[in-house]
């Protein structure tokens, strides 16, 4: 289960210590030399993140690309620039920032913003790290990650894989909104890149907390299903035949450095999983630690992106719309003839604004330009406009 690498490498080393098969043997259900998917499963600190990171590591020891594009606030994936992979064996690392974000460090390393990508960083680079720290909000932090994607899903040849990690699967939906014109094209298009990924040597490792949160391909394109303690969270019916080689109780309880694994083939099996030393720990100050300086600039208003297939809407026009649909009372095919857009367009401006508010407590885009809505759920408060029969008889009276 292992591979030989050159002089300069960490002796590679399998993800799972231990491997005891439940239901009959399978083949290594993991493997280095092709874009599979895993998926991890379980509650809040049931080590989901680990076990992503241990492949990613069984990856980048074997001569193949890594980047971690979602993580916690905390700064979880910037953790890799105290590992041995930096430290000792000088592998290439890429930062990611935000539009309006200077970042300097005293190790030197390259940061970009998406825009700048090109094809030849995902060879060139051997870490490309998207953390929260380093965007001054999750709308651009979203944006970014998405443009990152499209940028990558050019590519028609790859000499080395890139692994994904996406440490809440369902992140890669609301990354695909910052750039699709609607909610629908949102699916469409976030489908569509999942199941093309092999294509273009992505392999992605996800986790998630809930399983009815993720899309059905995010669901059924796994090669490996990593179950973690499960806490009070249900299986969903299509896996509760599980239990009749597992026990509830026990899967409920498993210790971080435990899983249960389903193959595609159907096989199950009780594994140990390696936990990377260089893990963040909870509540540690990365970029404190690791020497890092960020600079949030003020936030200029961002203007329309011409996507190619069509212009993004700007942070100016989105706040017009929101301010249409809330003060004048104007339904969003109206607010749509208004402004020249689809209606799709304007639905989606405007769960994007509702979204940005019940995530982070004020709509980005909104704020940016000043608008009085920025903290608001796009309520329309007030009265439509009388129709002309109505308006009629309230002169007569």
């Amino acid at each position: 289960m292992t591979a030989a690498t050159s002089a300069n490498e960490p002796q590679p080393f399998y993800p799972l210590e231990h491997v005891h098969w439940l239901n009959g043997s399978d083949s290594i259900p993991l493997r280095f030399d092709r874009p599979d998917s895993h998926l991890s499963l379980g509650k809040r600190n049931s080590g989901k993140s680990v076990t992503i990171e241990s492949i990613a590591e069984w990856y980048l020891a074997n001569g193949h690309g890594i980047i971690d594009l979602f993580g916690a606030r905390g700064g979880e994936c910037l953790a890799w620039l105290r590992s041995d992979w930096v430290t000792k064996k000088d592998k290439t690392v890429l930062l990611m920032r935000g539009e309006n974000v200077e970042v300097t460090s005293k190790a030197g390393w390259d940061s970009k913003i998406a825009s700048q990508l090109k094809l030849e960083d995902f060879q060139y680079y051997d870490l490309i790290l998207n953390a929260s720290l380093l965007y001054s909000n999750i709308d651009d932090e979203f944006t970014n990650a998405a443009m990152l994607m499209n940028c990558l899903y050019r590519r028609s040849y790859w000499k080395k894989l890139n692994y994904m990690l996406c440490r809440e699967a369902s992140s890669l939906f609301y990354s695909r909104m910052k750039v699709a014109e609607s909610q629908t094209a949102a699916r469409s298009q976030g489908t569509y890149l999942i199941r093309q990924s092999r294509q273009v040597g992505l392999g992605l490792g996800m986790d998630s907390i809930r399983w009815s949160s993720l899309e059905v391909d995010l669901r059924t394109m796994s090669t490996v299903l990593f179950l973690k303690a499960l806490g009070g969270m249900r299986l969903n019916d299509d896996l509760k035949w599980i239990f009749r080689h597992v026990d509830p109780l026990a899967l409920n309880r498993l210790a971080q450095k435990y899983a249960i694994i389903l193959t595609e083939s159907g096989k199950l099996a009780f594994v140990q999983v390696r936990y990377p030393s260089w893990h963040k720990l909870e509540g540690e100050a990365m970029l404190r630690s690791l020497d890092i300086n960020v600079e949030y600039k003020e936030n200029a208003p961002e203007p329309a992106k011409d996507l190619g297939s069509h212009l993004t809407v700007s942070d100016q026009e989105h706040s017009e719309i929101i301010s249409l649909y809330v003060e004048k009372a104007v339904g969003m095919e109206s607010v749509a003839k208004l402004k020249g857009r689809s209606s799709a367009t304007v639905m989606g401006a405007i769960h994007r604004h509702d979204d940005m508010v019940n995530l982070s407590g004020y709509c980005s885009m909104c704020e940016r330009v000043g608008s009085p809505h920025a903290k608001a759920i796009a309520q329309r408060t007030a009265a439509p406009p009388a129709a002309p029969q109505q308006q009629e008889a309230q002169q007569q009276e």
